[in-house]
C-alpha cells in the first residue's frame, strides 16, 4: 500500500496538471462505459388479462418507471390479453408510444393478443407471435347500461340521454375506423390483408397473421428479447422481468361475464368476445 501511495505521488510531481485532468476524465468516462456495459437491462413487461380501470394504473406506473431507468435500454412487451376498455386500452397505447419514442419496445405475443391487445402490439417496433397465437379481432363491442334502456327515463334534452341507437352505432362505427387507421398507420407496407378481412374481427393463427402483415416474425419471448438487444445495439445486457398487476380474467368472456351496472353511460370495449349473444 506505502509503495502505490509513493507511486501515486511521484506520477502526479511530474505529470502536467493538464494531462492529469484529461486522464482523470478518461478513467471516469472508461469506468462509466464499463459500468454501463454490464449494467445494462432488457425488460420484460407482463401484461396477463383484460385491461380495465384497475388494471390501469399499475401498467401506466410500469410503464413510466421503464422510461426513466437509464439501465434499462430496451422493453419487450410479452402480451396474453383479449384486450379491454376503450379509454384504458388508448391510455396504455399513449404510454407505449412515449416509451418507443425513448428505448425500443418489441412486443412478445404469447397465446393471444386480440382486440385492444393488439391495438397495444402495433404500437411497438417489432411484433413477435408464436405458430398457435392468437392475433387480431379489429373490432369494438359496446354495453348498454340496463338503467338507460328503460323508457320511463325523462330526460331535458334529446341528447341528455345518450343511448339512441343511431348514436350508439355511429360511435360504435367512428371507434372500428379509428382501431382500422391505427393498424393501417403502423404496420404501413407490410400489412397484406385487406380492410374487409381485419374488419371481419377475426383471429388469425400465427403463420396467417404473419402472411397478413399484422406481426413481423415468428417468435418466442427469447427472440423478442434477442431482437430488443440488437436494436439497442448492446452485446450484453441482462434481462429483467416486471410484473405489473395479476387480474385473474379469463382469456375469453362472454357478454355476461363483462356486463356492469355501475355505469351510466354506453361503455365501449377493445375486447375479443366469444359468445357475446346476450
Amino acid at each position: 500500500m506505502g509503495f502505490l501511495v509513493k507511486w501515486v505521488r511521484h506520477f502526479t510531481k511530474r505529470t502536467d496538471k493538464r494531462e492529469l485532468v484529461l486522464l482523470l476524465i478518461a478513467l471516469t468516462l472508461t469506468g462509466y462505459a464499463i459500468y454501463s456495459f454490464f449494467d445494462a437491462k432488457i425488460a420484460v413487461l407482463n401484461i396477463q388479462g383484460a385491461i380495465f380501470s384497475q388494471e390501469l394504473v399499475p401498467i401506466l406506473n410500469a410503464l413510466e418507471d421503464l422510461e426513466k431507468r437509464t439501465d434499462v435500454k430496451a422493453v419487450v412487451l410479452r402480451i396474453n390479453s383479449p384486450g379491454g376498455s376503450a379509454p384504458e386500452i388508448h391510455e396504455v397505447y399513449l404510454k407505449i408510444l412515449k416509451l418507443r419514442s425513448i428505448k425500443p419496445v418489441v412486443t412478445s405475443i404469447d397465446n393471444t393478443a386480440a382486440s385492444g391487445a393488439y391495438y397495444l402490439s402495433v404500437a411497438t417496433d417489432y411484433i413477435f407471435a408464436k405458430q398457435s397465437s392468437d392475433v387480431g379481432g379489429i373490432g369494438v363491442v359496446v354495453e348498454i347500461p340496463e338503467e338507460l334502456e328503460k323508457s320511463s327515463i325523462i330526460t331535458s334534452g334529446p341528447f341528455k340521454q345518450a343511448v339512441d341507437e343511431e348514436e350508439i352505432f355511429r360511435s360504435l362505427e367512428l371507434l372500428k375506423q379509428d382501431f382500422l387507421k391505427i393498424v393501417e398507420a403502423h404496420r404501413g407496407d407490410k400489412l397484406k390483408a385487406t380492410t374487409d378481412e381485419l374488419l371481419t374481427a377475426r383471429l388469425f393463427i400465427g403463420y396467417d397473421a404473419l402472411d397478413k402483415g399484422l406481426i413481423d416474425e415468428i417468435g418466442g419471448l427469447d427472440d423478442a428479447v434477442g431482437k430488443a438487444k440488437e436494436m439497442s445495439g448492446l452485446l450484453y445486457a441482462r434481462t429483467i422481468y416486471v410484473y405489473p398487476t395479476e387480474t385473474g380474467f379469463p382469456l375469453y368472456v362472454s357478454y355476461e361475464k363483462f356486463r356492469s351496472n355501475s355505469t351510466t353511460t354506453p361503455a365501449f370495449y377493445l375486447l375479443y368476445v366469444k359468445g357475446g349473444e346476450e
